[in-house]
């Protein structure tokens, strides 16, 4: 849930903010934000839309989705929205055929535009910048500006159509200076997949979302329950802060179980803290478990040796620890990161969970049997 208190984030924020209002030439402006599961990503992107709307901006956002192309309702929810905001922007955006261009049917005309027939479609290039420019045009002479947000990207894997966005913003935001910002979050491994769409993605800003400093979780915990009219005891806090390491999920599954029941006095005691710490951890070994069953045997064994090997585990520690090679390995290595997303890529041949916990979970269980290696025959 997208919490009260966005605590630990105002630098990040900040820094969004500032971009907005300084316009395309600011770095910032187009943003790709990382970060592990549970980590707060999507409770920034929030924040920096309801910033966005409070200025005016014509904000749409939008979630990637496995094996699903998303370019299409992007347009058309841009379409809608600005059109709503601007009279001339809808009249404008009247011209566009999406459905025809992009061979879809996004059922636009529900977005309350009207829909001409044309008789050669576009590529998706074209029509991405010509909306784009369309929209970033009225949004410069009202003095306003046009976010979208793509939560998940990840998930977008649909390489023609982030080519299609990138260079239609290349010349929109970068070269035309129009004031159309763009706001993506996903695993570390979007970078990846988005530099395989362009030189445009290799260029722009990252920021990777972390854990919250102990000062931070100490505000998130004091700052929510103050405004619920809860008192947290010292001695609770400290249990609390302790127990959740920083984590923003771990942090309100903790203060969610920890709350006072109704018809108690509005105070978190310690040992309410303590139960809450307990339930946490086990809704996130129930997580852990989810995620180890979709498994296979062999991708198993290789968590377990990242596990067993450490903070950053080498491809060649891992390689040894199976008694595999590196190349026997590497789709084993490439379906837990690109597919399970249980694993980061952290630097050249090395790995690290990307669920926080998850390799303490796994070694408190038995070693894993490894699977006998049957070399595939031609």
């Amino acid at each position: 849930m997208r919490p009260l208190v966005l605590a630990g984030r105002d630098s990040l924020t900040g820094q969004i903010g500032r971009a907005f209002r300084t316009g395309p030439r600011d770095p910032w402006f187009t943003t790709v934000l990382v970060g592990d599961r549970g980590v707060g990503k999507t409770a920034v992107l929030d924040a920096v839309e309801k910033s966005a709307r409070e200025s005016g901006w014509a904000v749409i956002h939008e979630q990637a989705v496995e094996k699903e192309g998303l370019l299409a309702l992007l347009l058309k929810d841009l379409v809608k929205e600005a059109g709503s905001l601007w009279t001339r922007t809808k009249k404008t955006l009247a011209n566009f055929d999406i459905e025809a261009s992009l061979g879809t049917n996004v059922g636009v005309a529900s977005a309350g535009i009207k829909i001409k027939s044309k008789p050669a479609a576009r590529v998706p290039t074209e029509i991405t910048r010509d909306i784009l420019r369309v929209v970033g045009v009225h949004a410069k002479q009202q003095g306003r500006g046009v976010l979208l947000t793509i939560d998940e990207v990840q998930s977008w894997t649909a390489e023609g159509e982030l080519n299609a966005l990138a260079a239609a913003l290349q010349i929109v935001t970068k070269r035309e200076q129009l004031p159309v910002a763009v706001i993506f979050a996903g695993l570390p491994v979007s970078l990846e997949i988005m530099s395989g769409a362009g030189t445009f993605f290799e260029r722009v800003t990252n920021s990777t979302v972390e854990d919250l400093p102990r000062e931070s979780t100490e505000y998130a915990f004091l700052k929510t329950a103050e405004k619920r009219g809860v008192l947290i005891e010292p001695e609770a806090l400290e249990v609390l802060v302790e127990g959740t390491s920083g984590y923003p999920y771990l942090i309100q599954l903790a203060g969610y179980h920890a709350w006072p029941p109704v018809g108690s006095p509005r105070v978190i005691t310690a040992d309410l803290a303590r139960d809450g710490v307990s339930r946490a951890r086990q809704e996130m070994d129930k997580l852990y478990s989810g995620r180890w069953e979709k498994c296979s045997p062999m991708e198993q064994a290789y968590l377990w040796a990242v596990a067993e090997v450490g903070e950053s585990a080498t491809a060649k520690d891992i390689a040894a620890t199976l008694k595999r090679s590196t190349e026997q390995l590497g789709p084993t290595r490439h379906a837990l990161i690109h597919e399970h997303h249980v694993l980061d890529a952290a630097g050249y041949g090395k790995v690290v969970f990307s669920l926080p916990g998850f390799s303490a979970w796994i070694r408190s269980r038995d070693p894993v049997e490894i699977p006998e290696y049957h070399p595939r025959r031609c």
